[in-house]
């Protein structure tokens, strides 16, 4: 089963609300091709992995990356680019630690 960090819950929760998703969908990884993954709004199917935040779903796992994502984490970082907020998704061995930030001199 794969994990969903916290930040990376409450930013999925927040991207559905402000988007209006009807019930029933969420946002869903799905395979892409060779060793790649997309993220698309979608329902689940038979044998999808449901991931949920205080009790709602915010991650839906496609049935066939189930097992490949089995003891993996999702975590996002939030930045600005231009002055327009991104907020970028990674995938990692659970309990991994994120990489810090260089400090100033």
């Amino acid at each position: 089963m794969i994990t969903v960090t916290e930040r990376a819950a409450a930013t999925l929760q927040h991207a559905l609300a402000a988007n209006d998703i009807p019930a029933g969908l969420g946002v869903k990884l799905l395979p892409r091709g060779p060793g790649s993954i997309g993220l698309a709004i979608a329902a689940p199917r038979p044998g999808d992995e449901i991931v949920r935040y205080e009790q709602t779903p915010v991650l839906i796992v496609d049935r066939q990356l189930t097992a490949a994502l089995a003891g993996t984490e999702l975590d996002c970082t939030e930045s600005e680019v231009d002055g327009h907020a991104r907020i970028e998704y990674t995938i990692r061995p659970a309990g991994a630690r994120r990489p810090r930030a260089p400090r100033g001199l």
